[in-house]
């Protein structure tokens, strides 16, 4: 593939003037930004466009259909649920996504609410507001409890890797079962409910897919000991949301730290808002100081490998959509 090749460029996500100015150094792009309400009146100047970079909720085959010579399409986010994976399949666009960029963050995440359960800084907070002084109140260490990562990719990776300092016992979850580093064992899908009544820990790393959707349902929670904790920083949707909220009322497992949900913004209604056992935070595990630059970044890597015929990072396999 000829790199001297300019490609025309079209993002409908806003960027940074510093931003873009780092695309056009570093790519062989005409680059122009179009807002998504105005490329129907600009169709005929932009549908020319062979690289896009946009979100997937952005996307439909009515909307991809204005470019018919796309060939490239980044995601600026690391979840592409929303994307017409059949759609783009057929017209075979490339399509790579910002995954990677959050991983710390989000593994930091995650200790802390390992910690903020076995440390009991919950109900410390709580004793804190009442002015109470809790005798003999008991923590726990991490050491030797059972944490299973559900998702053993980037994020589950890093998870386990700190995880592992704290000399936990880490079971991974993926689809094609390979030995990693950090991890203790590794699992499928297909094995998952063998596992979760010894789990101390479940934690959602997940990607949303027709796989896993509803992946943790009443039959699942109800496989978990009293004394596990759930944790959620996947998608909503991997979680049969009622059903947690049963199980959490009705205290058949310890608690749970929850970032994302069925439906965002949380409802004011919802019962998990009163839940003593329950961490709400507002789907920000991931959502770090310039991730926009980041993700520029990552489109300047992995559109120059495709540009040059190389194997791309962060591509998307349309086949598993993630």
């Amino acid at each position: 593939m000829n790199s001297q090749r300019i490609w025309k460029c079209i993002s409908i996500e806003p960027l940074k003037s510093e931003w873009v100015d780092n695309i056009t150094t570093h790519c062989n792009v005409a680059f122009s930004y179009v807002p998504r309400a105005e490329i129907e009146v600009h169709r005929e100047e932009f549908e020319g466009a062979e690289v896009l970079l946009c979100r997937d909720r952005d996307l439909s085959p009515d909307f991809l259909d204005m470019f018919p010579q796309l060939e490239f399409l980044f995601i600026v986010s690391a979840g592409v649920e929303k994307l017409p994976f059949d759609y783009l399949k057929k017209r075979k666009i490339v399509v790579v996504n910002s995954g990677g960029i959050s991983d710390r963050a989000m593994s930091d995440y995650v200790m802390g609410a390992l910690l903020l359960f076995s440390c009991k800084f919950g109900e410390c907070f709580e004793y804190k507001r009442i002015h109470y002084w809790k005798p003999y109140l008991m923590t726990e260490s991490l050491a030797d409890k059972r944490l299973l990562i559900v998702g053993a990719g980037k994020i589950g990776k890093e998870i386990a890797r700190k995880a592992k300092v704290f000399d936990m016992q880490i079971i991974g979850v993926k689809q094609s079962p390979e030995k990693l580093s950090g991890f203790d064992k590794i699992i499928t899908l297909n094995e998952l409910d063998e596992e979760l009544p010894d789990a101390d820990y479940i934690v959602c790393t997940i990607p949303l897919t027709p796989l896993t959707y509803k992946l943790f349902d009443m039959q699942r929670f109800q496989k978990m000991k009293e004394t596990a904790v759930f944790i959620n920083i996947s998608r909503g949707n991997i979680v049969e949301q009622k059903d947690l909220e049963t199980v959490l009322k009705e205290k058949r497992i310890k608690g749970a730290v929850l970032d994302v949900f069925e439906t965002e913004p949380l409802s004011p209604d919802s019962s998990l808002w009163d839940l003593e056992n329950v961490v709400l935070t507002p789907h920000s595990s991931g959502r770090i100081e310039e991730y926009i630059k980041y993700a520029v970044e990552c489109f300047i890597a992995d559109f120059n490998r495709y540009a040059k015929g190389e194997t791309m990072q962060n591509r998307v396999d349309l086949e598993k959509r993630y």
